[in-house]
């Protein structure tokens, strides 16, 4: 009688203590409102080229850096003293040549005449036809390089080829390039754009377009829509923003300030809070009628500097369990600490 009177006290004891509850602790969970990442970037275009030395040669006269050019515009030219030198050195040889290869050609033809009727031996026309022949291959060397040395003379003027801005130089006037090196990046004006990087919880809580603010120094420019997308597979977790502007408000190469706004949805709570198990992310929802918990599954937008923004099963204003999570299940009773 004494066992059955004591463990009925047990009983009654581990029953007046579970109405009780489980002493936890909670905060309550709170929307997000209008949100915004400031970053510094450099106005660029969609298209650029590299404008390289087409020939060998000594740089002549260039473009500086930031100038704005046209379609075929000349940007550089190399010295031409040396070709035109040259230049007029084959042509003359060409016409001397020619001259020589028309007088042969008109004595072998003589001789020719004078070899049926028995006057001129074999062997002063075959001199004759040999002669001529070295003349012709003379004449034909001097007017490939006459004609290779024109066509430098024509390469010699570096035209820009399309319109744009010189965002960088890589040679001096007065220095010798070598065929294919580098002299200019050339910038399209035709697309600008402002192109910034962005950490993975700001790139997904803007979604595929946003609103952005571009400003010089404390000067606002103006407001544009921006761009978003994933950074690719050699930036994996990093998202980019592409924010076009104005090529007649913005310089290539100026440096600006871009401030993106957004509108966070879903609900912010505590990282405490949060449970992870193998079926997800939860958390417990004080029902505040009888205290008791349920469990709330989430799914995680974000992670923000002032806690972890979810959506799922959870309203504003309600409170979730932040310590002691990890010991609860649904439909418990608890205690709130400090209560």
């Amino acid at each position: 009688m004494k066992i059955l009177i004591s463990l009925a006290i047990s009983i009654l004891g581990q029953s007046a203590f579970g109405e009780v509850g489980r002493l936890v602790e909670a905060a309550v969970v709170t929307t997000v409102g209008e949100e915004s990442f400031t970053v510094e970037a450099r106005v660029r275009a969609k298209h650029t080229t590299l404008l390289a030395s087409e020939v060998s040669g000594y740089l002549g006269s260039i473009l500086d850096l930031g100038a704005r050019v046209s379609a075929n515009e000349p940007v550089a030219e190399f010295d031409t003293t040396y070709l035109k030198i040259e230049s007029r050195r084959w042509s003359s040889r060409v016409e001397h040549l020619s001259t020589m290869f028309e007088i042969r050609r008109r004595q072998l033809g003589r001789q020719l005449d004078s070899y049926t009727s028995g006057a001129v031996a074999d062997a002063i026309v075959d001199s004759s036809r040999l002669d001529l022949a070295q003349v012709q291959k003379e004449l034909s060397e001097a007017q490939a390089n006459r004609d290779r040395v024109q066509a430098t003379l024509g390469r010699l003027v570096l035209n820009a080829p399309h319109a744009g801005t010189i965002t960088d130089v890589f040679a001096d006037p007065g220095e010798y390039l070598a065929a294919g090196q580098p002299i200019f990046e050339l910038q399209s004006t035709a697309d600008t754009h402002v192109l910034v990087s962005l950490p993975a919880e700001v790139g997904l809580a803007l979604g595929s377009e946003a609103s952005a603010v571009v400003e010089t120094g404390s000067e606002r420019r103006g407001e544009y829509p921006a761009f978003i997308f994933p950074g690719g597979e050699q930036a994996l977790g990093v998202y980019r923003a592409r924010v076009p502007v104005p090529s007649g408000n913005f310089e290539i190469g100026q440096r600006v300030q871009v401030e993106l706004r957004y509108r966070q949805t879903g609900v912010l709570v505590p990282p405490k809070a949060l449970v992870s198990d193998g079926e997800g992310n939860h958390v417990f929802v004080i029902e505040e009628s009888d205290l008791t918990v349920r469990r709330a599954d989430l799914g995680v937008v974000s992670i923000l500097t002032g806690g972890v923004l979810v959506r799922g099963a959870l309203n504003p204003g309600e409170r979730v369990v932040t310590a002691g999570a990890e010991l609860l299940s649904h439909g418990d009773l608890i205690r709130v600490g400090s209560e």
